[in-house]
């Protein structure tokens, strides 16, 4: 027993010792250097949740409050001169608590909303992979939400991350945190999606090739090429929706009778008509009659559809961002942030959704107004504010001026624009804080405790300077 005694009081004495608070500062600085690197090569986020947030940061920061509370009852009796040395110390511990207490149960989040909209919606840092079914409603609704930390507990396909709600099981097998989007044109045998062809202009002056696809949903797409514009319709007949009413165009519609063939027509814009018009299969060259101008079908899907795919990336791109891969009835797909991939199974719709965690507030937020304020002779933004309705009340957020409500701390953080500069959307920083409260009184006693630990060592210094002349 007095061998454990011993040990104890030797782990104890080692704790509490210079070695191990040097120890303790040079692992945390290690980790913040760490976590810096990460952030200036990566991001933010990955640098939170794999260094600041990790479990090495816990551990450091879990022997700093033990080794604190440690030195405070090793100087017991406590004397006044202790005062200023015990205040500094609680009141680390007291921040650290704070900053732990905010972490758990706080909210830093955004929303954003144009200028005659109501908001509620809280969009987080965290992420969520979530499945909505509509059960013969029309209407999707959420039946399953499921936290998605895939940076600390990436999944693989030896290792799946499943997502089950009754019947229905998803499997996701790949997070890349960066992914570059790319988007494929493929031939589709439903009779729902809407044609698509590969063309190319060529002249003299000038030469394009380009994909363009239309909807059932729409009598026609339009692309606009310069002089040219190149008009696709996935209906046979003439003049359904389409109405020449000037310039150069080319209209192509599919040949249901050969799926191989289109039908199209040509109009000029110097005899304001039609020019010619017949059909064609893919690789004949039409002359359009426009100059030197040739028209030249490359491909043509009489029903096409959209398939996206993301490229992983090491690092972070223009315009990457994160993306899963998931496996559903044995096939694989490619999910984006904030998109949702829609599956029909009998009489119901499914959906998975890669989403933004976010939370509902129990009030709604309506953008009345927002301005903008420029430097002189610039289009650059010198100061920007909402004017937003709550509860009937109409309050201004401004750069420096934040709105408080119910808890929650609303900041202007940011705006976009269209191109001609006009604003469109008003984007708020949400904050909600409750260790603020244990950080400011911690950060008062470490600054209290600081200056009596300076105003004791100053009348030490003169009791032994006066002990010194008297002796």
């Amino acid at each position: 027993m007095k061998k454990i005694i011993k040990k104890i009081e030797s782990a104890y004495g080692f704790v509490i010792s210079v070695k191990f608070a040097v120890f303790t500062i040079v692992s945390l600085g290690i980790i913040s250097a760490v976590g810096t690197v990460y952030e200036s090569l990566y991001d933010m986020e990955m640098a939170q949740e794999l260094v600041y947030h990790s479990p090495y940061m816990y551990v450091v920061l879990g022997f700093l409050c033990f080794t604190l509370v440690g030195v405070i009852i090793d100087r017991y009796p406590w004397k006044l001169h202790h005062l200023g040395f015990i205040l500094a110390h609680v009141g680390i511990i007291l921040l650290l608590l704070g900053s732990y207490v905010t972490r758990q149960i706080g909210v830093d989040g955004s929303m954003s909303f144009g200028i005659g909209e109501k908001q509620r919606r809280v969009l987080l840092s965290g992420k969520e992979v979530n499945i909505y079914a509509s059960f013969g409603e029309g209407r999707l609704k959420r039946i399953s939400r499921n936290k998605a930390n895939f940076l600390q507990n990436p999944p693989s396909r030896q290792n799946p991350y499943v997502i089950e709600s009754g019947n229905y099981k998803f499997e996701v097998l790949e997070y890349a945190h960066f992914a570059d989007r790319e988007t494929q044109i493929k031939k589709s045998e439903l009779v729902k999606d809407g044609p698509a062809l590969r063309f190319q202009i060529e002249g003299s002056r000038a030469q394009f090739t380009q994909w363009i696809r239309a909807t059932q949903s729409k009598p026609f797409e339009q692309m606009q090429l310069g002089p040219a514009e190149i008009v696709l319709s996935p209906f046979q007949g003439v003049g359904q929706g389409f109405e020449y009413k000037g310039g150069n165009v080319i209209v192509i519609r599919p040949d249901f009778k050969e799926k191989d063939r289109v039908l199209y027509e040509i109009y000029g814009k110097s005899k304001n008509g039609l020019i010619k018009k017949g059909h064609a299969q893919i690789g004949d060259v039409i002359p359009t009659g426009w100059m030197d101008f040739n028209f030249r079908i490359l491909n043509f899907y009489p029903h096409s559809f959209f398939e996206v795919s993301y490229i992983p990336r090491k690092y972070p791109g223009k315009f990457s961002q994160p993306a899963i891969l998931f496996r559903h009835q044995g096939q694989e797909y490619w999910l984006g942030l904030n998109a949702s991939r829609t599956f029909f199974e009998k009489d119901r719709g499914l959906a998975l959704a890669f989403e933004q965690s976010s939370i509902m507030l129990n009030f709604d937020i309506l953008l009345k107004d927002f301005r903008i304020g420029r430097y002189q002779g610039t289009m650059r933004a010198a100061s920007y504010e909402s004017d937003v309705v709550v509860d009937g009340k109409v309050v201004n957020i401004s750069m420096n001026e934040p709105m408080k409500h119910d808890g929650f701390t609303f900041y202007q953080a940011s705006f976009q624009q269209d191109e001609m500069g006009k604003p469109t959307t008003s984007i708020l920083s949400v904050n909600k804080d409750p260790g603020r409260w244990l950080k400011y009184l911690g950060s008062l006693l470490i600054v209290l405790g600081s200056t009596i630990l300076f105003f004791f060592k100053k009348v030490f210094v003169k009791q032994r300077k006066s002990h010194e002349k008297s002796a």
